[in-house]
């Protein structure tokens, strides 16, 4: 498997020193916008280069012809010898082109995790997630709340004004549902306009003023597409998982008060719980 940026830096900040017979180097890339330092670690405030002071030797770090990072390697002690120069031009281009190849694959991943119209978590991604908070909280026998939101009468959205329409309606829901949740839910595009939310650490009374929120926020979420002000409701189920761990019984379970929402004429929420 490929190795990944942060298991890179451990590999260069232990081996790296003392093959090349020095006490300090840092190491700074750049790959597009993205700007890192690779090394120090920030919380290593003694390392002389937060100091601002330091001899250093620079090496260009290159990729397919382009300078993406530089290495700064400490002669404050004396100048490296010949077979650490020697070492430094065979491995930079190595570490280079690692930390390329790890960078590109963790973009990668990211991208795939991520809705591209809603901004919320991909369903495979949104059920990894809800698989380890559930298995968290039976641990920790505390509750997750989970939502199953569907928006109401879509495909009238679509029929009427067309696809790039609803898509402009999802974007406008999901930047909503983004802004009203804290950092530590999870939102997630189930499929088509359906959402699945899990509140860690929250039992009903509060899911139920989240689910509440949540509604009116929609609600008020206008969407503009080719001069037309597009609105639309959510219907929300809820359920609670109280040391269950079995993601497929808690989903269909939220999903159960989803239909019940839905059938008593949507805009609404209504809960199932274990019991």
């Amino acid at each position: 498997s490929a190795v990944s940026s942060e298991h890179l830096r451990e590999i260069i900040a232990r081996q790296l020193p003392p093959l090349l017979g020095v006490e300090h180097l840092w190491m700074v890339t750049r790959f597009g916008r993205d700007c890192q330092l690779v090394l120090p670690e920030r919380k290593d405030r003694q390392h002389p280069v937060f100091g601002g002071g330091g001899d250093w030797s620079t090496f260009p770090m290159t990729v397919h012809q382009k300078v993406v990072g530089v290495v700064g390697v400490d002669i404050s002690r004396g100048r490296l010898s010949p077979g650490a120069q020697r070492a430094m031009l065979a491995l930079v281009p190595l570490i280079a082109e690692s930390l390329y190849t790890a960078h590109t694959i963790e973009q990668l991943r990211e991208v795939s995790s991520v809705d591209p119209i809603t901004g919320c978590a991909t369903r495979r991604s949104g059920l990894q997630r809800l698989t380890a908070e559930l298995k968290r909280a039976h641990r920790s026998s505390r509750d997750v709340a989970v939502l199953m939101l569907d928006l109401d009468y879509f495909k009238s959205i679509n029929d009427r004004f067309g696809h790039n329409a609803g898509d402009a309606v999802l974007t406008s829901v999901g930047r909503t549902i983004l802004q009203t949740l804290r950092i530590s839910d999870l939102r997630c595009r189930w499929g088509g306009e359906e959402f699945l939310v899990a509140l860690p650490e929250t039992g009903l009374e509060q899911a139920e003023q989240v689910a509440a929120s949540l509604a009116k926020r929609i609600a008020g979420t206008a969407a503009t597409f080719n001069g037309a002000i597009i609105r639309t409701t959510g219907s929300i189920g809820i359920t609670i998982a109280a040391g269950d761990d079995d993601p497929a019984v808690v989903v269909a379970r939220a999903d159960a008060a989803l239909y019940r929402a839905k059938a008593d004429g949507r805009n609404c929420i209504r809960v199932t719980l274990p019991d």
